[in-house]
């Protein structure tokens, strides 16, 4: 297996590169044109929108520490948690301070557009925390430098007051659960100093009953006063009560007593701060910068946008130059010939105005377009040196591509060199050599082929250009196909080949008739004309396999009518094109020199029909 070396690889993605760059060159148009546009729009679009300015209030937070009460998960709200500093950047932004701030500042008309005005305003409302500290930037953007500074400061002073009214509403709160609670433990306490008495009682009954008798006064008041105490315990407590050891009862009711009175005394001081703090207003809050008028605006920025805006200019540009490109189906280059076709490209036509000069090898012989035949011609000479190119079928995929002018002005290069040439308009459908030369369209090639005799001979016409004659179609026969591929046409062929140097074949598109591929299975090449910019890559692949179905020989591909303004690049720089005021390196018309052969039976000589020429 055969690797690629590192410098291979390294052309073929230099060349990739060229490639690209080719593809915008060649629709630069369309690029420029659409960076004009970007970069105009972006202009105007920073020139026309109102200007944007920003204001920002820098607070500090401190972190709520202190709890309202004292005592652990006494009261549910804790505001110390890890959330703390994110939550009061989400409250910064809340709906309840927003609808403040806009009533405050009389905003709700500006934003009566949006279906949410509140959310609207949000939008305006930057929160920006200052990292590594306690610092938040609180900024407010409008088309007016007032209106920014307010709306900042008035976010900041509503906040604070959401959050004063907030620990108010905890304190309040707090105050109605202590004062809840604080009930709760004195009733508890009271009970269980009732306990405590009766069992302290119980005590001192036991006590007195082993010094006393059972009526003795001591005895009689003891009884007495614990028949009050049960009295307001109840029977179930009692009955519980004397369940209990008695000496275990008594100190841990002792305890009891204790623990409730000192709770309920902490309970009590703690309510007596809150309802005292209740008046005072206690932020953790602090207003560092406050927001001041800007000065200039923060949007929009014109060179930003510009700067922007041709980037997207440049990249966009050259994205839908490749995009265009990659839908674009036409051939532009010998590479889309070679890549598609697999097929020689024998030289490049540059595009001119066919109108004023049909026969531009004869009527300028120094022009770059009569230089490109002439490479042309060498090329088919070099092409097959063992078998030469003697029988030539000219055709193209669609009409109007230019494979007749192609054809008249390759015969008449050839002729230049000296050698006799035969052009045939075989294009029996809509021919149109004739008017390339000026000929009345009478009699030609359909009348040689109809006729008993062969008598295509008289019907050939010697032109203007030495060396070279030309047999024109003739009326319009109903059925051309049957006749180029008939066995008269294989004679006159072969009659031809007697006569001339070299017979070329001016047919009809492939892809619309059978004609061509008839008649290619009698020559000894043929050549397709392919137009740069129209011909379809897939068109020209399928017209490839039609010829070789009949096993006939495609000689190479000539691309016609080249815009060189356009396709100025790595290409075509083997196209053999010359610019005519590089006169110097033309080469003239006859000093390249085709084989020739002496022929056999006399020379023809032209018929009785007016001979066109051409000015010199």
């Amino acid at each position: 297996m055969k690797l690629s070396s590192p410098l291979s690889n390294k052309e073929e993605l230099q060349l990739s590169f060229q490639d690209y760059w080719h593809i915008i060159r060649k629709r630069r148009r369309f690029a420029i044109t659409f960076l004009v546009i970007v970069v105009c729009s972006t202009a105007l679009y920073s020139i026309l929108h109102p200007k944007i300015y920003k204001a920002t209030t820098r607070i500090l937070i401190e972190r709520g520490d202190k709890n309202i009460l004292s005592f652990d998960n006494m009261f549910p709200v804790q505001t110390a948690g890890i959330d703390y500093y994110p939550t009061q950047h989400r409250m910064l932004k809340s709906r309840a301070v927003a609808k403040r701030v806009m009533d405050h500042l009389n905003l709700w008309s500006q934003f009566a557009w949006a279906s949410d005005p509140v959310e609207a305003f949000l939008r305006q409302v930057e929160i920006d925390p200052v990292r590594q500290s306690r610092l938040v930037d609180v900024s407010a953007f409008s088309t007016s430098p007032n209106q920014a500074r307010e709306t900042a400061n008035a976010v900041v002073r509503f906040y604070v007051e959401q959050n004063l009214e907030n620990k108010l509403s905890m304190k309040q709160q707090a105050a109605e659960w202590l004062a809840g609670k604080i009930a709760e433990m004195r009733e508890k306490i009271s009970q269980s100093e009732l306990q405590f008495e009766w069992a302290k009682l119980k005590t001192e009954l036991s006590e007195l009953n082993e010094k006393y008798l059972p009526k003795h006064p001591e005895v009689i008041r003891a009884q007495s006063r614990i028949v009050a105490v049960e009295k307001q315990l109840g029977v179930k407590v009692i009955k519980s009560l004397e369940q209990e050891k008695l000496a275990a009862l008594y100190n841990e009711l002792q305890r009891e007593v204790e623990s409730g009175r000192k709770i309920y005394e902490q309970m009590l001081g703690r309510l007596k701060e809150t309802t005292a703090s209740e008046g005072v207003e206690d932020t953790n809050v602090i207003v560092i910068d406050p927001a001041e008028v800007p000065k200039q605006p923060v949007a929009p920025r014109f060179f930003l946008n510009i700067f922007l805006g041709f980037l997207v200019g440049i990249f966009g540009g050259g994205g839908f130059c490749l995009v265009f490109e990659s839908l674009d189906n036409t051939l532009k280059s010998p590479e889309d010939i070679e890549k598609t076709a697999q097929l020689p490209v024998l030289g490049i036509v540059a595009k001119w105005n066919v109108r004023l000069k049909e026969l531009m090898v004869h009527e300028d012989p120094t022009s770059g377009v009569a230089e490109a035949f002439r490479a042309i011609r060498t090329s088919l000479l070099f092409s097959s040196p063992d078998k030469p190119l003697r029988t030539l079928l000219v055709t193209s995929p669609h009409a109007q591509e230019g494979k007749t002018i192609v054809a008249c002005n390759l015969a008449a290069t050839i002729a230049q060199s000296g050698a006799r040439v035969l052009l045939v308009d075989a294009d029996m459908r809509k021919p149109r050599v004739h008017q390339v030369f000026g000929r009345a369209n009478v009699q030609g090639l359909s009348h040689g082929l109809t006729t008993p005799t062969d008598a295509v001979s008289e019907f050939i016409d010697q032109t203007s250009i030495e060396g070279l004659s030309v047999l024109v179609c003739g009326s319009i026969p109903p059925t051309p196909s049957e006749l180029l591929g008939s066995q008269k046409m294989k004679r006159l062929i072969e009659q031809l080949r007697e006569q001339f140097d070299y017979v070329i074949f001016d047919s009809p598109p492939f892809m619309a008739v059978t004609d061509p591929v008839v008649l290619a299975t009698l020559v000894d090449g043929v050549v397709f004309v392919t137009r740069y910019n129209k011909t379809q890559k897939d068109i020209m692949a399928r017209g490839k396999q039609k010829f070789l179905e009949v096993q006939a020989r495609v000689v190479g591909v000539i691309l016609n009518a080249v815009d060189l303004n356009q396709e100025r690049s790595h290409h075509l720089t083997y196209s053999y094109y010359y610019r005519p005021d590089r006169e110097q390196d033309i080469v003239p018309p006859a000093t390249v020199k085709l084989p020739q052969r002496q022929a056999t039976i006399p020379s023809i000589q032209p018929t009785s029909r007016p001979t066109h020429h051409f000015p010199p």
